[in-house]
């Protein structure tokens, strides 16, 4: 078994020679198969491997197509040279690898890690000066943030907050809590209070709040570095995450605006279930990346406007890496999302801790054998 380089380049030459069998009927591979569709998993990924009983001998759907899924030792049926593995799991990658070494020990199949190849792409961002070009102000110096819990705010939560006062210091701030929001306005955000799941409800309520009275959301880990007064000139403005999801942590708009008023149906119909609400497809970013590309715009983390509505590259506020949890970053950036995961419980923050070591240890073993 062999390394491969993870780079996009190296995949594009080793898809037009052999067959993909994707490893990890993940939905981590669903989300990256529609995100990043110059991948073309959807085409070039013949099977998908698992080693889940339950998932062996069912489908799993790549952007519209769906993909069988078989036993990890169907692997050994396969010609040497017909095929080469791609590790489609973020989670446990390093575990899929170990386990690979030893099932494919006399094989000289190619494996590429999937988490390391979305890692270590820089989607190109080239002509900065109009996209940080400044224009009269639309959305008023307002920083919405929300704190349902009612617990004292320390740590991470209140240097936030201390950043957003040395940056924009003539902003107001407001404070929205069970106290002065009405949680019962919508039954996904009230559902998600009763349960004391706090993100849940303001995944509706900072769509709602910037809605009605203009401003910009800040989520409290977003530490802020500059003033945001360039961002001003929109009708409304976003970013890219990590994974080209559309993170609403950081967003703004003037009142009343149009896409905002589109967005809240979102949540018109939807039920607020913590198992399903907490997969990865259903967060919302993930919905907000289908919403956009409904409204005409390309998932593709490049800096975009339409109609008034912009989505800025990832770079400004979130780069902070998902898969190893390094901070990267550039002269350029505003502000940082620390994403230090309130949402998730006990579980939630040990596997992401799990995803973080084993990225690590698998971007050590390729920087190795890249040397080689």
């Amino acid at each position: 078994m062999e390394m491969l380089k993870n780079t996009f380049e190296e995949f594009y030459l080793t898809v037009a020679k052999k067959r993909i069998i994707a490893f990890g009927a993940s939905d981590f591979l669903r989300l990256i198969s529609i995100n990043y569709r110059e991948l073309k998993l959807r085409e070039c990924v013949d099977y998908v491997a698992d080693n889940d009983r339950k998932k062996q001998g069912g489908t799993i759907t790549l952007d519209g197509l769906k993909k069988d899924i078989i036993s990890p030792e169907k692997l050994l049926e396969l010609n040497d040279n017909e095929f080469a593995v791609l590790i489609s799991s973020d989670v446990y990658a390093y575990e899929i690898y170990e386990q690979l070494k030893e099932l494919l020990k006399e094989k000289a199949a190619g494996v590429f890690i999937l988490s390391l190849m979305i890692a270590e792409h820089v989607d190109d961002v080239t002509d900065r000066n109009q996209l940080l070009s400044y224009g009269s102000s639309k959305i008023p110096k307002i920083i919405h943030y929300f704190w349902f819990s009612g617990e004292k705010r320390t740590g991470m939560a209140a240097d936030c907050i201390e950043s957003w006062k040395k940056a924009c210091p003539d902003y107001e701030l407001r404070e929205w809590n069970g106290n002065n929001y009405d949680v019962t306005v919508n039954d996904f955000a009230y559902e998600a209070y009763k349960q004391r799941k706090w993100a849940y409800v303001s995944d509706y309520a900072r769509l709602d709040v910037v809605h009605r009275y203009g401003g910009i959301y800040l989520d409290l880990d977003v530490f802020l570095y500059k003033r945001l007064d360039i961002f001003l000139k929109h009708d409304f403005f976003i970013g890219f995450g990590p994974l080209r999801d559309i993170e609403g942590a950081v967003f703004g708009a003037r009142p009343g605006c149009w896409i905002l008023k589109e967005m809240l149906q979102i949540y018109s119909d939807r039920v607020f279930d913590i198992n399903e609400s907490m997969t990865l497809l259903n967060l919302q970013p993930m919905l907000l990346d289908r919403f956009f590309e409904r409204k005409g715009f390309e998932i593709n983390g490049k800096y975009q406007e339409r109609h008034g509505a912009a989505i800025y590259p990832r770079d400004l506020f979130s780069a902070k890496n998902w898969f190893t949890g390094e901070n990267e970053t550039k002269q350029d950036a505003y502000g940082i999302h620390q994403c230090a995961g309130g949402w998730v419980d006990k579980n939630g923050k040990n596997t992401k801790l799990i995803k973080i070591e084993g990225n690590r240890k698998l971007r050590e073993i390729c920087q190795m054998k890249n040397q080689d």
